[in-house]
């Protein structure tokens, strides 16, 4: 949560379940990337959890291009995923920590993308 700034952060199974179980219609759900997080073996989807009036505040429009930005970010298109992210204000954490991890890397798919970004630490 804290790299990407956010206040909650699920696997995409506890995202699922959440939604599958729950009714309240509050909550929502927004896939954040695949990551290969400390002490795992395989990369897992995880998803930003927070309120209809919480911290995410994006227009449809905006969570739709957030969307395909983060899928094709995984499959390894970048340019196409930084033309999305540019929809999504400025403020978003998450969209800055895409577009900090892409310019890390000078735009430029790293050899042997797997779609997951390594975290070394919490």
């Amino acid at each position: 949560t804290k790299q990407l700034g956010v206040s909650a952060l699920v696997d995409e199974a506890t995202a699922e379940s959440v939604q599958q179980f729950t009714r309240d219609s509050r909550l929502r759900f927004r896939r954040c990337g695949r990551f290969l997080l400390p002490g795992l073996s395989e990369p897992v989807d995880v998803d930003q959890l927070s309120t209809s009036s919480g911290e995410c505040g994006l227009t449809a429009h905006q969570m739709e291009c957030f969307d395909m930005a983060v899928k094709e970010f995984t499959a390894g298109h970048w340019a196409q995923s930084r033309r999305l992210l540019s929809e999504v204000p400025y403020e978003d954490s998450v969209r800055r920590f895409l577009r900090t991890f892409m310019d890390g890397h000078n735009q430029k798919v790293p050899k042997n993308w797997d779609g997951a970004i390594r975290v070394d630490s919490k």
